[in-house]
């Protein structure tokens, strides 16, 4: 069985040069691992260089890897993003996705994101699904995937 993972990082990291080296060391070390990754990019500052951002992802996809843009519709995380990133996902913050059994103003606004992500082809992650009525709920509105304590608690690696 293949384990599928993905990493945070910071925008601060990306920017750094010498932190792309170090996935690249890692890639090179451990072949076929960039393909089972997803470095999901943070929201932690506004993007001043998006030029480097799509780079350090060109170098991260030569080795399989896809990136997702985190928290999508909070904070820095804005529809500018999908003009200038160049992404294969974007995983729908928790703070929308929580209440949209119930808030159908919550329900609108994530599918509206789920067919303007498909418009675009990028697939979608609904993260916080923590029951079975909200997990039903975005599925039946066609997100691509979701995560949240319905499926599982975190775990430590390895456990």
């Amino acid at each position: 069985m293949r384990i599928f993972f993905g990493i945070n990082l910071t925008i601060d990291d990306v920017m750094d040069g010498e932190c792309l080296s170090q996935i690249k060391d890692q890639f090179r070390k451990h072949p076929g691992i960039g393909e089972r990754l997803t470095i999901e990019l943070t929201k932690n500052q506004e993007i001043n260089d998006f030029d480097k951002i799509n780079l350090f992802i060109d170098e991260v996809r030569k080795f399989g890897c896809k990136v997702a843009i985190d928290n999508f519709g909070t904070g820095y995380t804005n529809f500018e993003y999908l003009l200038k990133i160049k992404t294969d996902f974007i995983k729908i913050d928790g703070s929308i996705i929580k209440n949209i059994d119930h808030d159908e103003h919550a329900r609108k606004i994530v599918k509206l994101m789920i067919e303007l992500a498909k418009t675009l082809g990028i697939q979608t992650v609904a993260k916080y699904v923590h029951s079975s009525d909200v997990s039903k709920m975005v599925n039946s509105i066609g997100v691509d995937a979701s995560q949240g304590f319905y499926f599982d608690m975190p775990k430590p690696l390895g456990a």
